[in-house]
């Protein structure tokens, strides 16, 4: 039984020299390599051509620069006034003048419901009519009825008429 472990450690140590030698021989020859490495001739690249365009953004409100950190202009720092191009839309600040709409041709004199239904009562052309979320009315489109007022739209612009 003793011999058998003697045998054992035998294989075992040998093995461990074994691998133990190829490690170091490949730590070895890496070194060696990485040594005697011949340093590889250098490419000359063309250099390449340099295009210098204009800046794409604008300050249209003359903003600091937040990455800069600079004042954006020094037409404001002298006391100038800035130029600005009416015809052209990007430097043109006034807002376009807004559309007059005309009001609705009718008056909303209360709610009415009818179980889940409700009902807007209108005068409209002389006449008092009953009228229904979504439905048209002349040029408007009813939105929204409550107890007090009437949300009517037209044109993407939303009026509020108040009970009489």
């Amino acid at each position: 039984m003793r011999r058998e472990i003697m045998k054992n450690k035998k294989i075992t140590t040998s093995l461990l020299l074994v691998a133990s030698i190829m490690i170091w021989g490949t730590i070895a020859w890496r070194v060696s390599k990485a040594i005697r490495k011949e340093d590889a001739p250098i490419e000359k690249s063309q250099p390449r051509t340099f295009v210098n365009k204009p800046d794409s953004a604008v300050f249209l409100l003359n903003y600091d620069d937040p990455f800069l950190k600079k004042p954006p202009g020094n037409s404001l720092q002298t006391g100038e006034e800035p130029k600005v191009d009416q015809d052209n839309p990007a430097t043109n600040f006034s807002p376009p003048e807004p559309d007059v709409v005309q009001g609705p041709a009718f008056k909303f004199k209360g709610m009415l419901k009818a179980g889940k239904i409700t009902y807007g009562l209108l005068v409209f052309e002389g006449e008092t009519i009953m009228a229904r979320t979504k439905e048209k009315v002349g040029d408007f489109y009813i939105v929204r009825i409550t107890a007090d007022k009437l949300v009517v739209r037209r044109q993407g612009l939303d009026m509020e008429l108040f009970a009489e």
